[in-house]
């Protein structure tokens, strides 16, 4: 597999360091999926929750465990895993934090010229790792193909 340097995706070294970090996570299956966020288990995955935890369990974004990782590390620029995604991360992870969003924050259209209408809480761990995979190597998540979303499968989430 091919991995960009930190500076050749236009991201921090720690922030590089965190996301090869949760990536092994995901591709060892240490992570479930919680779309409803139950907060039942720890290591849970939901694109759509920064980071919420429970006295029983956690679940966070990619994002969101980045910055644990970076919290426990002692390298968060910040207090939250919301205000690291909202403000003080690299521009360049926008697009892997933010799915079916361009760079500059703009909707991605399909195939047919209309806005993805898939849910970020639907994205399983197996999604989120290809979605990685992508970023690490291109610098681009391509989340269209990380969520096998085809002409034919998107009419589904339409």
């Amino acid at each position: 597999m091919t991995i960009l340097s930190a500076d050749q995706l236009g991201i921090l070294s720690f922030e590089h360091r965190a996301l090869l970090e949760v990536r092994g996570l995901f591709a060892s299956h240490s992570f479930h999926h919680d779309p409803d966020v139950n907060l039942e288990k720890p290591d849970g995955f939901n694109m759509n929750v920064s980071f919420q935890q429970s006295d029983c369990g956690t679940t966070a974004c990619i994002g969101g465990w980045m910055f644990e990782a970076m919290r426990r590390d002692r390298m968060a620029p910040c207090h939250t895993a919301h205000a690291y995604l909202t403000f003080h991360s690299s521009d360049a992870l926008g697009p892997l934090f933010w799915p079916f969003k361009k760079k500059n924050g703009a909707e991605m259209l399909d195939w047919a010229g209309d806005t993805y209408d898939f849910p970020p809480d639907l994205i399983p761990p197996a999604y989120a790792l290809t979605a990685i995979d992508n970023f690490l190597a291109t610098g681009d998540p391509d989340w269209p193909t990380a969520c096998q979303l085809t002409p034919q499968l998107e009419k589904h989430f339409a």
